[in-house]
């Protein structure tokens, strides 16, 4: 076993470092009890991210398709900056939503120009 203070080589059975005094058992402790609560602190961080990017994905298709009735530019924007945000978590459908809010924007636009009658 080594000292986690000083680095010394110890005997499995020993309390104390021979080196430092550091006691050993203790240290051990200390670092079980760490790593259970940073793998607490990462399952309830991880929950919170999946809670989000629940949230942009379904932000950026309600954004894309409103963008194909109101305001093109500004929503298929937004369609795009949620589908960034959400390809943190899924690459693939964040990619998917991006490329769905740009052609809902141009289709909206066209659509806008030919209602008014450009």
């Amino acid at each position: 076993m080594y000292c986690s203070a000083c680095g010394a080589e110890n005997n499995q059975e020993a309390n104390f470092c021979v080196s430092c005094g550091n006691s050993l058992n203790q240290a051990t402790r200390v670092e079980n009890d760490n790593n259970s609560t940073s793998s607490a602190n990462d399952i309830s961080t991880n929950n919170v991210s999946n809670e989000s990017s629940n949230l942009y994905l379904i932000l950026g298709w309600v954004f894309s398709v409103i963008s194909l009735l109101f305001i093109p530019i500004l929503f298929a924007a937004g369609g795009v900056i949620f589908g960034y945000l959400h390809r943190k978590n899924d690459q693939t459908h964040g990619t998917i939503i991006m490329i769905a809010a740009v052609a809902c924007g141009i289709f909206g636009t066209i659509f806008g120009m030919a209602t008014v009658g450009y």
